[in-house]
C-alpha cells in the first residue's frame, strides 16, 4: 500500500451533510410472477443502507404500489445503497438481486439526481397471510407502527392490527414506532396471532468535548455502545453532534449504555456506563475525545472487478485493539477514529481469496491510498436435487476446507453458505485449491455424510450434482393433560440414529417446527429413521410430560419412513396457573417500573445451590416480561402448576428474587438499594491507556463488562446489588484478577488493581492414547472468568498447532486462565473435538512452555450417535475450585445401563477407561464417554472400585 496525506470521510464516501442536501434519486421496475404476468397492487419498498447517514435516517423504507401493468417507481431516495423488497397477497416476498458469483449484488446503488431503471422482481406464489396486533407494555394498542417480516412491511391500523404475506414456516415479525424501542415476535406462519409489545423509549443525551481544551466538538459521530465505532459493518452512527457538541439518541430500551464518539480526527468513550430506566432520559453525559486518525484503502481483486462485499480488520496485538469496516462502493474501505499503533491486517472479500498474510500497518498519521489485493481463486458449481431428481431450491450449501497436513497453518478459505436457486443450482467462489466438505441443510435433510470435493489448482469444479436422501413427513399436535392445545411452542425431532448438529436458517428446518395456536405442527421433509419428539418453550425450556420430573426422559418416540406421513401427539403439563405479587423498594414503597419473570424451579438432582436464581436471570430472555403497575403489583399467568423463582428487575439497575413461590400464591419481592464499585488500575509504567474490566458475581450469575479509555486508570460500575464480585482486568500492558465484596447500597471507591505482564505460551498438542502430535488445532488463552480470548500469533498463525503439534500464543494473560482449543474448520469433519481447560500461568518468565496437552480422539464419526449411559453428573457449583472439581454422580435412571452396572448416586468418578478425569483433567470426560451403543466404558471411582457400563441405545 501507499501512505498518503490523509483522507476525510466525505472525500471518499460522501459526507452526511452533502448526502442530506444532494439531489434525491429514484428507482423503477416491474413486478411479475414466474410466468411473466404483471402483479398489480404489489408493495415495493426501498430501504437505505449507509455508514454515513444516521440509523434513524435509514430505519424506515420508502414504498410504492405497482400499477395494473406491474410497474412501480419510488422517488425521494438518498443517493446511497438500497435494499429493495417486493410483496403481494398470495406471494412469497422477494429481495432484489442482480449479477452472479462474486459480483452478485443484494443492494441497488443509487446516484444523486439519477434514476435507476430495471429493478425488476419475480414473486413466487405460495405466500401465507399472518395477522397480529402491536401494543405498548400496558396493553394499549399502537397505531402507525411499522411492522415487517421477510421483506414485507405494513403499518398497524387504529386498532393496532396488521397483516402481512410471508413465506410459510416460522416468521419473525419486527415492529417499531416513534417514542418506543423496537421489538419482535416469532411464530408459526400461518396459524399464530402475533402480539408485539413495545417498550416506551429511553433516551441518551450528552455532549462531546475536546479532552485537552474542553471545547465542544461538532459533527462527531456518536454510538450508544463502545463497539459501533470500531466495528463498522455498513450501518451509520446513532447521532451526530450539533454546533454545541450536543447529541441525543432515542429509541433505546431500558438498560446499560456506553456512548462512544468518533470521526476522522477524534475518538473517545464516556468515562462510565450509563444506566437508563423505563422511559428515562439520562442526565447529560460528557464524552471526551482525543486525537485519532483515518486509514483508507481499497480491496483490489486481481480480475479488475470491484469488491462488492468485503471488509478490512486491523488488530494491534500489543494494545489488544481492533478496528473493522466493510466496503462501500468499488471496494473502498474507510476506518475512522483509529488510534496510533502497529496493526496486523485481515482482509475479506466475498468470492475472492485473500493473501496468506498482509504486511502490518504502522499508523502514525492519517493514511490513505492503501491497496489490498485478493485473488480470484477457484469455484465449486453444482446443483442440489431431491431423491426423485427434482430441483431443491432454498437449501444452504456450506463448503468447509479440510486442514492441509503439510501446511496446517495455511489460511482457510471456507464458505458459510450460499442458497440454492430455483433450479437447485449453486456456486461457491473464492476457494483455494484444497479438499472441501460440502454440508447441505434447510427444509430438507442433507446428504447422509458431507460431500467431499477436491478443488484442483487453476480449475473450477463444475457439474457437481448432489442428491438429497428421501424423506417422510411428521404432523401432530401438542396438547396438555386435559387434551387442550398448546400453541406457540417449538417441536424438535431428536434423532436416535444419527449425530451431528442442526443447521437451519430463514425459519426452515428438517427437524423442527413451531406449533400453531391450535397446537398443530408439520415438518414436511424428515430423514427416515427413529426419533424422539420433544416440545419446548423458547430455546432451553423442555416441556415435561404430566407426572414426570426433570430427570425423566421427555418426549415421545416415533419412526419416520420415506414417502410416508407419521402422526404424533405430544402430551405436556397443562398451563393456566398464575402467580400474583408486589414489588417494593428497600423502604417498602411500590416499584412501578420493574420487569417481572418467573422460572420454574428444577427438581433435577443435578442442580447445585443457587441454581434457581442463576437460571431465572438468563433463562427467560426470549419471553415477554410483565411490567408492574402503579402500585407495584403484578400477575404472571399461563404457568404450569409448580414452584417458581420470581425475578424482578429494573433495567436501569436494581433487582430482587423470590424463590420457592408456588403457583396460585402471592409473593413480595424487595429490590434492595444498589451500590457501586470503583477504583484504579495501574501497571509498572503507569496507568494503562485502555483497559477492559469484567465483573462477575458467581452466586447470582451477574456479569458485566466495560472498557475504559484514557481515564488515568479510573474505572467504575454502578447499580450493583450486594455480593462478592470477581473483577478481571485485561489491557495491552497486562492482566489481573481481584475479588471484592459489596453490601446493600454500599458505594466503594477504594479498589486498587495492579496489572501483571503478559506472557508468551508455548505447548504441544498430542493424542491421549498414542502420543502422536495433533496438527491444525487453534489455541486461545483468556481469563478464567470468561470474556475475550486472545489468539496471539498475528499474521503468522502460530496459535495453530503445526505438524509437530506445537503452538505459540503471544500476549496471553497470566494467573488463572482458560485454554480453549478449537478446530479451524468449524462444521467440518475432524478427528478431535474442541476442549476447554483451566491452567495457572506464572507471570515470569516472559516465555514459558506448558508442555503437552492431551486430546481425546473421537470414537464416533460426526454422523454417529452416542449411546446412553443412564446417569447424570451434578452441576459444578459456581464457586467450586476448578483444580478440585469432582465428577459426582447425581442421578441414576432406574432400569438404565448405569443402574445395571451398579453405579450409584453419590459415586465420584476419578477415571474413564483408565484415564484420569479429576481436577484440571475433567475436560477429557465428555470425549472419553462418547461411544456406540453396545460398547463399554469403565469408570474408576474414588472408593477404589470400578464399574463397567455397557452403553444402551440412544434415548
Amino acid at each position: 500500500g501507499v501512505r498518503g496525506e490523509g483522507l476525510r470521510a466525505k472525500a471518499l464516501l460522501g459526507g452526511r451533510d452533502e448526502l442530506l442536501v444532494a439531489a434525491k434519486a429514484a428507482l423503477r421496475g416491474t413486478v411479475r410472477d414466474p410466468e411473466g404476468a404483471p402483479i398489480a397492487g404489489a408493495q415495493v419498498c426501498a430501504s437505505p443502507s449507509s455508514a454515513t447517514l444516521l440509523r434513524s435516517e435509514t430505519r424506515e423504507p420508502t414504498c410504492a404500489t405497482t400499477e395494473a401493468d406491474g410497474t412501480y417507481r419510488i422517488d425521494g431516495l438518498f443517493p446511497v445503497e438500497h435494499r429493495v423488497d417486493a410483496s403481494a397477497p398470495t406471494y412469497i416476498p422477494k429481495q432484489f438481486t442482480e449479477g452472479e458469483g462474486p459480483r452478485k449484488r443484494r443492494t441497488v446503488r443509487l446516484l444523486a439526481g439519477a434514476e435507476r431503471a430495471g429493478v425488476d422482481l419475480v414473486l413466487r406464489p405460495g405466500g401465507v397471510e399472518i395477522r397480529g396486533v402491536v401494543r405498548d407494555l400496558s396493553g394499549g394498542v399502537l397505531e402507525g407502527a411499522l411492522v415487517s417480516s421477510g421483506g414485507g412491511s405494513a403499518r398497524s391500523d387504529e386498532d393496532g392490527r396488521f397483516a402481512l404475506w410471508v413465506e410459510p414456516g416460522t416468521a419473525y415479525v419486527h415492529a417499531r414506532a416513534d417514542g418506543y424501542a423496537s421489538n419482535g415476535d416469532r411464530g408459526a406462519a400461518p396459524g399464530h396471532a402475533f402480539e408485539l409489545f413495545l417498550t416506551p423509549e429511553s433516551v441518551l443525551i450528552g455532549k462531546v468535548v475536546d479532552a485537552s481544551s474542553g471545547a465542544p466538538v461538532a459533527g462527531v459521530s456518536v454510538t450508544s455502545d463502545r463497539w459501533g465505532a470500531r466495528w463498522n459493518w455498513g450501518t451509520g452512527p446513532d447521532a451526530v453532534t450539533d454546533a454545541g457538541g450536543h447529541f441525543r439518541i432515542d429509541g433505546l430500551e431500558p438498560g446499560t449504555y456506553k456512548p462512544t464518539a468518533y470521526d476522522d480526527e477524534h475518538y473517545g468513550i464516556a468515562a462510565a456506563q450509563v444506566s437508563l430506566g423505563l422511559g428515562q432520559t439520562s442526565a447529560p453525559v460528557t464524552v471526551e475525545v482525543h486525537p485519532a486518525l483515518t486509514v483508507a484503502g481499497t480491496i483490489v481483486p486481481e480480475d479488475g472487478e470491484a469488491c462488492e462485499r468485503g471488509s478490512v480488520s486491523l488488530t494491534d496485538e500489543a494494545s489488544k485493539r481492533s478496528f473493522s469496516a466493510s466496503t462501500e462502493g468499488d471496494g473502498a474501505v474507510l476506518l475512522r477514529g483509529v488510534l496510533p499503533g502497529t496493526y496486523d491486517v485481515d482482509v475479506d472479500c466475498d468470492g475472492y481469496v485473500p493473501e496468506e498474510r498482509y504486511e502490518p500497518i504502522a499508523v502514525e498519521e492519517a493514511t490513505s491510498g492503501l491497496e489490498w489485493s485478493v485473488a480470484v481463486g477457484q469455484a465449486i458449481l453444482g446443483q442440489v436435487v431431491t431423491a426423485k431428481g427434482d430441483a431443491a431450491p432454498s437449501m444452504r450449501v456450506r463448503a468447509t476446507m479440510k486442514v492441509d497436513a503439510a501446511d496446517p497453518r495455511a489460511r482457510q478459505t471456507s464458505s458459510w453458505g450460499v442458497e440454492t436457486e430455483e433450479d437447485g443450482s449453486f456456486a461457491i467462489y473464492g476457494l483455494k485449491p484444497a479438499t472441501y466438505e460440502l454440508g447441505i441443510s434447510g427444509e430438507r435433510p442433507g446428504p447422509d455424510a458431507p460431500v467431499e470435493v477436491e478443488v484442483p489448482k487453476g480449475r473450477d469444479v463444475e457439474g457437481l450434482k448432489v442428491e438429497l436422501p428421501g424423506s417422510g413427513s411428521v404432523t401432530g399436535r401438542v396438547v396438555d393433560e386435559r387434551g387442550a392445545p398448546v400453541g406457540d411452542v417449538v417441536v424438535n425431532l431428536r434423532s436416535k440414529d444419527r449425530g451431528g448438529g442442526m443447521f437451519f436458517f430463514g425459519g426452515r428446518s428438517s427437524s423442527s417446527a413451531r406449533t400453531t395456536d391450535d397446537g398443530e405442527f408439520t415438518i414436511e421433509h424428515v430423514r427416515p429413521g427413529s426419533y424422539r419428539a420433544e416440545a419446548s418453550q423458547g430455546w432451553t425450556r423442555t416441556l415435561r410430560s404430566p407426572g414426570t420430573s426433570d430427570d425423566d426422559v421427555q418426549g415421545v418416540e416415533l419412526s419416520v419412513s420415506e414417502d410416508e406421513a407419521t402422526q404424533v401427539e405430544i402430551r405436556v403439563e397443562a398451563k393456566g396457573a398464575e402467580i400474583r405479587g408486589k414489588v417494593v423498594d428497600a423502604d417498602g414503597g411500590p416499584v412501578s417500573d420493574a420487569f417481572i419473570s418467573a422460572t420454574r424451579e428444577s427438581d433435577s438432582a443435578t442442580k447445585s445451590a443457587g441454581s434457581n436464581v442463576r437460571a431465572s436471570r438468563w433463562g427467560n430472555w426470549d419471553l415477554q416480561p410483565v411490567l408492574t403497575d402503579a402500585d407495584g403489583g403484578f400477575t404472571i399467568d399461563n404457568l404450569t402448576v409448580g414452584t417458581y423463582t420470581v425475578h424482578a428487575r429494573r433495567k436501569g439497575g436494581g433487582e430482587g428474587f423470590a424463590e420457592g413461590v408456588a403457583t396460585e400464591s402471592e409473593a413480595v419481592i424487595t429490590i434492595e438499594s444498589t451500590g457501586s464499585l470503583s477504583g484504579t488500575v495501574t501497571a509498572s509504567a503507569g496507568p494503562p491507556e485502555e483497559f477492559t474490566v469484567t465483573l462477575r458475581e458467581r452466586e447470582s450469575a451477574v456479569w458485566r463488562s466495560d472498557t475504559f479509555f484514557r481515564t488515568g486508570g479510573a474505572f467504575s460500575f454502578d447499580e450493583l446489588s450486594a455480593g462478592t464480585y470477581e473483577l478481571t482486568v485485561e489491557a495491552g500492558e497486562g492482566s489481573a484478577k481481584v475479588e471484592e465484596s459489596l453490601g446493600d447500597g454500599e458505594e466503594r471507591d477504594d479498589v486498587k488493581i495492579e496489572l501483571v505482564g503478559r506472557v508468551t505460551v508455548r505447548g504441544r498438542l498430542v493424542d491421549l492414547d498414542s502420543g502422536e502430535p495433533i496438527s491444525g488445532m487453534r489455541v486461545h488463552i483468556g481469563p478464567s472468568s470468561g470474556g475475550m480470548f486472545f489468539g496471539g500469533g498475528g499474521g503468522e498463525r502460530k496459535e495453530v498447532s503445526d505438524a509437530n503439534g506445537e503452538f505459540e500464543v503471544a500476549n496471553a494473560p497470566s494467573g488463572e486462565v482458560q485454554l480453549f482449543i478449537s478446530t479451524q474448520n468449524w462444521g467440518g469433519t475432524n478427528d478431535y473435538s474442541g476442549a476447554s481447560m483451566m491452567r495457572t500461568l506464572a507471570a515470569k518468565p516472559a516465555t514459558q512452555d506448558i508442555g503437552e496437552i492431551t486430546l481425546v480422539k473421537k470414537r464416533l464419526t460426526d454422523q454417529e450417535k452416542s449411546g446412553d449411559l443412564g446417569f447424570k453428573l451434578r452441576d459444578a457449583a459456581p464457586d467450586e475450585e476448578w483444580a478440585k472439581r469432582e465428577l459426582k454422580v447425581a442421578f441414576v435412571r432406574p432400569g438404565g445401563p448405569a443402574a445395571a452396572a451398579g453405579l450409584k448416586a453419590g459415586d465420584v468418578i476419578t477415571s474413564v477407561n483408565g484415564h484420569d478425569v479429576t481436577g484440571e483433567a475433567t475436560y477429557k470426560y465428555w470425549a472419553l464417554t462418547r461411544a456406540k451403543p453396545g460398547e463399554a466404558v469403565t469408570f474408576g471411582l474414588a472408593s477404589g472400585s470400578s464399574v463397567k457400563v455397557v452403553l444402551g441405545p440412544a434415548l
